[in-house]
């Protein structure tokens, strides 16, 4: 027996093909991005990914960072407190490569210090550090950002952000693409 389905049901089934879609791609990604065994490549491939899955304007790859004055370079787990910015793609000023971020500091730096996902729809008025804020949304012209954690083992190496030049969301199904993607980026730069 056959029923005659709504115009809800095919906009729904369309949503989910959509979405499920995402994810492949998300998994071709990954896959492709656990091929590289540098880190310098591993941050530029993962960034080079990110922005063909989906549409941001912004996409930077940051890894744990040594915050001390030890002999570098240093690798005690309680130095590695920082995020430093590798790899960049379409950023406007030259501040954002390299850039260093504190635990806790910025949507890197929460990521960092929680090791979940952090979505800011409207960067500008975040309770940052004002020149943090003044960098991002000033100078970048930066709106919405997300920042997802790349980790492997439980341990958080590093951050993809993605950000908008307009004010919005993320999906979630974007969020958790990106997410299958760094799980790809944890597994390389532990390998």
């Amino acid at each position: 027996m056959t029923t005659a389905r709504g115009p809800q049901a095919s906009v729904a089934d369309a949503h989910r093909a959509s979405e499920l879609n995402l994810m492949r791609r998300a998994d071709a990604a990954g896959q492709r991005l656990f091929r590289e065994l540098v880190v310098s490549r591993i941050a530029w491939s993962a960034v080079s990914e990110a922005s063909r899955l989906i549409a941001v304007d912004v996409v930077a790859f940051s890894l744990r960072a040594p915050g001390c004055s030890h002999p570098q370079p240093c690798n005690l787990v309680h130095c590695m407190d920082r995020l430093e910015m590798k790899a960049v793609l379409g950023n406007r000023g030259p501040r954002l490569p390299g850039l260093k971020l504190a635990a806790g500091g910025g949507v890197g730096g929460r990521v960092l210090a929680t090791g979940k996902p952090v979505e800011v729809p409207t960067y500008g008025l975040a309770p940052f550090d004002p020149d943090l804020v003044d960098l991002v949304a000033g100078e970048e012209g930066i709106r919405a950002l997300a920042g997802v954690p790349v980790s492997f083992g439980g341990e958080v190496r590093g951050v993809l952000h993605v950000a908008l030049r307009r004010e919005g969301v993320f999906s979630a199904a974007a969020i958790e693409a990106l997410t299958r993607l760094c799980t790809y980026a944890g597994a390389a730069l532990a390998a």
